[in-house]
């Protein structure tokens, strides 16, 4: 999701090694915990074993803005803004208050976020990969959640310079809204595509959520899996 509207501040956290962050919304708490992948050039896949989780955004009429997505970000276009994202959510999506539970997609390109519904069913508790790749280096983004193949995105645009990966989950909860479920749940085989090789992560320390509404310790390891305790 990465983006919505009404934003107010940023406020960063570094570590020696790898750092995450959170971000603040006017009306809104919009929260990461994520697995971080540092100024890797030339990256045109990304991918990890995701286990699905319990999670309760506790959308409602009430709080339409909530949302928690589960997710991996890649980006995408040099050393641009621009970026692809999939994932599993439940809750507001498209930023516009309209309630979806399942796999979805999205992109950040020239400025635009857009966000959309994929086709395709995943189960709680069960593991699945989930797969953004250039697998020819033709600038053809593709889609896989296990292996069903899910189309591409429509943008031909190159790999990242000096960017950072993701893993993980973000969460945006409205004020006063009741606490949001987030299960335990982990990331397994978290790899990278580089000259058509995939390569494990293994990097990084561990990190707790200090936003509202979010209490959860996430811890990352050299073995390339991100868990959620």
């Amino acid at each position: 999701m990465k983006h919505t509207k009404k934003l107010s501040c940023i406020i960063l956290s570094f570590f020696i090694v790898s750092f995450t962050f959170n971000t603040c919304f006017a009306g809104s708490w919009s929260n990461y915990a994520v697995s971080l992948l540092y100024n890797k050039d030339n990256v045109r896949g990304l991918k990890g074993d995701f286990k699905i989780p319990s999670i309760n955004a506790q959308w409602s009429n009430t709080y339409k803005w909530n949302f928690i997505t589960f997710e991996e970000w890649i980006p995408v276009n040099g050393s641009s803004g621009d970026w692809f994202e999939i994932g599993y959510m439940d809750g507001s999506i498209n930023n516009s208050g309209t309630y979806y539970k399942g796999c979805f997609k999205a992109k950040m390109m020239n400025g635009v976020y857009v966000e959309a519904k994929l086709n395709n069913t995943v189960y709680t508790g069960s593991r699945y990969t989930f797969t953004i790749v250039d697998q020819y280096a033709q600038n053809l983004w593709e889609i896989y959640i296990g292996s069903t193949y899910l189309g591409s995105f429509a943008d031909t645009v190159g790999p990242a310079t000096g960017r950072t990966y993701e893993q993980g989950y973000e969460t945006n909860i409205e004020p006063g809204s009741p606490y949001p479920i987030t299960g335990s749940t982990d990331i397994t085989n978290q790899s990278y595509r580089v000259n058509g090789t995939w390569c494990l992560w293994g990097n990084s320390g561990s990190y707790m959520n200090t936003c509202p509404y979010v209490n959860a310790v996430y811890n990352f390891n050299n073995s390339s899996t991100f868990t959620q305790q």
